[in-house]
């Protein structure tokens, strides 16, 4: 296939994905896909290829008719695999909250936390704040822990007994599904990449998702793929090669596609990194390169469009979604000692800095653990919520978040108002923002473990929602639902 079917094909599949607002694979279009390239080729129409952020593929126009469009969608809507279906995947239909009872949405002052039936969740009013964690007594010699999904108000739903070791790596949109990591078998001089598993929310069950053989036992990354996570986007650094890697897989693990090399594409260097960042609509990623960044197609691997490093910067990487078409990413300085947050426009107009830390933290060499800088930032109500952390890890004793109204003012230490339970605010890590609302974590240096809670950041009150002041214990990991990540 030469790249003017592949072009071709990449622009179907993006409007058959925008149609249908979940995601389509190419194999979806394989069978059918001969039918729409004739129905193109005879259509006297022209129109120009644009997708969810308004951007234009280049000057090459598509010939297209009404029953070309059709066509596409069918193609999308109906073949998979060569074989009708009504749809990719059945969702249930949300159950209603049980009479009598409201679950609130949002903290409410003076609402205790509490746990309910898994058969309980209120799955119409699941979304945006509700939180994935796996939470364990402080009993050191326990070994199991408890994954639950945790409402905004602070209401907890048991999913399933796991070890203790379990990470919560994502959860998909509508919260039904949650994917864990085990840390994998083997020896401290020969360890073994980690274990992936899938929970279904609903039944409390899971199975395995198996990757690639060849996968390196650090920096690999495995998200759901936007908008509803249907699939997996997996980035390993391959042990062969010592590369990496980009594919996606279906939720089972079988791939999909495995996407061909990126020029200049390049491998997780912290814990700070997060994998392939895909766009909200789930027609594209973005992924970091030695020159910048690189949006890519979710069909083919097509480069739509590349960005390159603010001045004064050396690597840049994908943090979350800013704001509907803006990207906030990660910018280190010179010899890696300090970073910035940025945010770029998808359509390739001018970056613009949204923090100003370079240069504020402590002297030192690259991997020193002496760095500063900024990892993650939320725009909230009161100003920019900036997470900073050292470039080689977090760590309690030194992560900071700070408030700024403006890339140009100074950053303000921030410094919630806590529960005297809580002890101090040492070891914040926030989450996600949700309007007024920051949900955090505070990590358990001074007191017994660690917390999960949502943060008012207008009236300043905190809310425990897991952990000390909720159910004691310690919350050992979480991911909070973030339309942006």
């Amino acid at each position: 296939m030469n790249n003017d079917d592949n072009e071709i094909r990449e622009q179907r599949l993006r409007r058959a994905l925008h149609a249908r607002a979940e995601e389509v694979t190419a194999r979806d279009l394989t069978h059918t896909w001969g039918d729409v390239a004739r129905e193109v080729a005879r259509s006297g129409e022209d129109a120009e290829p644009t997708d969810i952020f308004g951007r234009t593929r280049g000057s090459r126009r598509l010939r297209r008719s009404p029953v070309a469009t059709l066509a596409a969608v069918a193609a999308a809507v109906l073949v998979v695999g060569g074989v009708a279906v009504a749809g990719l995947r059945h969702v249930d239909t949300p159950a209603p909250p049980p009479a009598g009872r409201t679950v609130e949405s949002t903290p409410v002052a003076g609402v205790a936390p509490t746990e309910r039936p898994r058969a309980e969740i209120p799955w119409a009013t699941v979304g945006q704040g509700w939180t994935a964690a796996t939470w364990a007594a402080t009993d050191p010699a326990a070994t199991a822990a408890t994954l639950y999904l945790v409402s905004p108000s602070g209401v907890r739903y048991a999913v399933a007994q796991v070890s203790r070791s379990t990470t919560v790596v994502d959860v998909s949109p509508d919260g039904r599904r949650i994917l864990t990591s085990a840390q994998g078998a083997g020896t401290a001089t020969a360890p073994l990449p980690p274990s992936i598993s899938e929970w279904d929310v609903p039944t409390g069950t899971s199975h395995p998702v198996p990757l690639a053989s060849d996968v390196a036992p650090v920096s690999t990354s495995v998200r759901y793929t936007k908008p509803a996570g249907m699939a997996l986007l997996v980035e390993y650094v391959e042990v062969a090669t010592q590369r990496p890697v980009i594919e996606r897989r279906a939720l089972d693990g079988t791939l999909q596609l495995r996407y061909a090399a990126i020029p200049g594409l390049r491998a997780p260097l912290s814990v700070d990194r997060v994998g392939p960042l895909g766009t909200p609509d789930g027609l594209d990623f973005v992924v970091p390169t030695v020159s910048g960044m690189a949006l890519i197609g979710n069909a083919q691997g097509t480069l739509v469009r590349s960005y390159p490093l603010p001045q004064g910067t050396v690597t840049c990487s994908p943090v979350s979604w800013w704001s509907g078409g803006i990207l906030l990413a990660r910018c280190d300085g010179a010899g890696g000692t300090t970073s910035d947050l940025w945010t770029f426009p998808v359509s390739g107009a001018p970056a613009e800095r949204r923090s100003h830390l370079a240069g504020a933290g402590s002297a030192g060499s690259a991997g020193s653990g002496a760095e500063t800088g900024a990892a993650a930032g939320w725009p909230t109500p009161v100003g920019v919520l900036v997470l900073q952390r050292p470039v080689d890890g977090l760590d309690c004793t030194t992560a900071a978040v700070s408030l700024s109204a403006g890339p140009d003012s100074t950053p303000t230490p921030f410094t919630p108002a806590l529960p005297a339970a809580l002890g101090t605010a040492t070891g914040v890590v926030p989450l996600a923002v949700e309007g007024r609302f920051a949900f955090l974590t505070l990590r358990g240096c001074d007191r017994p473990g660690a917390s999960l809670l949502a943060y008012d950041l207008v009236a300043h009150a905190a809310y425990p929602l897991l952990g000390p002041g909720a159910n004691a214990g310690s919350v050992m990991s979480s991911v909070t639902l973030d339309a942006g990540r």
